[in-house]
This record gives C-alpha cells, sequence and structure tokens, in this order.
C-alpha cells in the first residue's frame, strides 16, 4: 500500500508538534527523554526534507521526459528513420544541456551538467510508446 507523501508530510509534523514540548519545558532539561526526544525531531525533520526533495524531483523528470517524447514524436513525424530517433533525440539532449544557464530551456535543471545516456533516452522513448 502507497502512503500519500501529504499525508507522510502533514504526520511528521504532527509527530514534531508533539516532541517540542519534551525539548523545551524547564522542568525537562536535565531528563533523560530531552536527548531522545531531540533526535526523534531531528529525524522527523529530515525525512519530511527527503520526501519534499523527492517531490520536486519528480516533477523535474517527468518535465524532462515529457520533452524527449514531444522531440522524439518530431522527429518521427518529421520522417526520420525510427532506428535513428533514439541517437537524434540524444544529441539533442546533449546539445540543450551542454548550453549555458541563461540559453537552457526551463525543464533542464540548473544542477543538470550531464544528459542522460543514450540508453537511457532509448528506454523513455520506448516506455512512452514513441519506438
Amino acid at each position: 500500500m502507497q502512503v500519500d507523501p501529504n499525508e507522510r508530510i502533514q504526520a511528521l509534523d504532527q509527530y514534531v508538534l508533539y516532541l517540542e514540548p519534551i525539548t523545551s519545558l524547564p522542568c525537562l532539561i536535565n531528563d533523560e527523554l530531552l536527548p531522545i526526544a531531540d533526535s526523534a525531531i531531528k529525524n522527523a525533520i529530515l525525512s519530511k526534507g527527503g520526501i519534499i526533495s523527492g517531490l520536486e524531483r519528480n516533477k523535474d523528470i517527468v518535465a524532462r521526459d515529457t520533452a524527449i517524447i514531444h522531440q522524439g514524436r518530431h522527429y518521427l513525424a518529421s520522417g526520420m528513420p525510427e532506428r535513428n530517433i533514439a541517437t537524434a533525440v540524444h544529441a539533442w539532449l546533449k546539445r540543450e544541456v551542454d548550453k549555458p544557464s541563461k540559453q537552457r530551456l526551463s525543464w533542464i535543471t540548473l544542477e543538470t551538467d550531464k544528459a542522460l545516456s543514450r540508453k537511457s533516452v532509448d528506454s523513455i522513448l520506448k516506455r512512452n510508446f514513441v519506438l
């Protein structure tokens, strides 16, 4: 069963909310619960950050794959032989990634410094029935 990421984020927020009084109450400063609660809060915050990062990464991947599929269909519609499409799309992607950051298309993230391999481009095109 897959858990909704938004529900998971909400649960982690509530978890931190319930643990915060343990770290802030003056009567519990020297208590043995304090380091445990502190550690649990830090772990919950790190987990929440990982979930949010994963959601953002997924959006970037969907945008990239959509651009690759669109380019593959463009080459297919222009009459390019099917066996050359993956290579042409890979070359196009490499050219786009090699551009300076101000000239790049919006779906290429700033951290991207290398294009996908030709094999990865080929699998994206096959998975989406372009090839």
